[in-house]
C-alpha cells in the first residue's frame, strides 16, 4: 500500500534535504515509528522511495531515521484564522510548522495586507496558505471591529474607515 504523502515532515524535523529538481529523490527509511493510518496506530516501518511513503522497502535507502516508538500523524491544518500583521509572518510560519500544522485557511483577508506577504506562503519552507480575499459583510457587524483595531494599531492605514 503506497502512500501519496511527502516526506517533508522528516526534513524539516531532521534537518536532511530533500532534494528538488532533476535529482534523483533519496530513499529514507522511517523504523519502528506508530504510523496513524485513519483509524489507529500501526507499528512498524514505512520508507520514502522517491519522495512517496511506501510500505514496501527498496532495494537502496539512504538514511535510516529511528522513531524509537514515536507517534506519527498526517500534517494539521488550521481551519480559520486571519493573517492581518504582514511583519509577524515568518513567525507565525515557524509557529505553525514546529506544532505540525502544514495548512491554514485565511477566512478573509485585503489584498492590501496579502501583497505583503504573498512571497512567504505556499513554499516548501512554509505552510500552505489560502483566503478568501476579501472578506465581505454586513454593515455593523464583524470585521467591523477588528478593522478599527488594525487601524489604530497602525497596520491598516490611517484613512480606512468602517464602510
Amino acid at each position: 500500500m503506497k502512500h501519496k504523502w511527502t516526506v517533508l515532515f522528516a526534513a524539516l524535523l531532521t534537518g536532511v534535504p530533500v532534494s528538488g529538481g532533476g535529482s534523483p529523490k533519496p530513499n529514507y527509511a522511517f523504523q519502528n515509528g506508530r504510523w496513524w493510518d485513519g483509524s489507529g496506530y500501526k507499528q512498524g516501518a514505512l520508507y520514502s522511495v522517491g519522495g512517496i511513503l511506501s510500505s514496501e522497502q527498496p532495494t537502496h535507502v539512504d538514511h535510516i531515521f529511528a522513531l524509537h516508538g514515536g507517534y506519527v500523524i498526517p500534517p494539521l491544518a488550521e481551519g480559520h484564522n486571519h493573517w492581518l500583521e504582514p511583519s509577524k509572518v515568518d513567525d507565525y510560519n515557524a509557529c505553525y510548522l514546529a506544532d505540525g500544522v502544514y495548512y491554514v485557511r485565511d477566512m478573509g483577508n485585503v489584498p492590501f495586507l496579502v501583497d505583503q506577504f504573498r512571497d512567504k506562503v505556499n513554499l516548501p519552507t512554509s505552510v500552505d496558505w489560502t483566503s478568501a480575499t476579501p472578506p465581505f459583510t454586513g454593515l455593523g457587524a464583524d470585521p467591523v471591529e477588528i478593522i478599527d483595531q488594525f487601524v489604530q494599531f497602525g497596520i491598516l492605514p490611517k484613512d480606512w474607515k468602517p464602510d
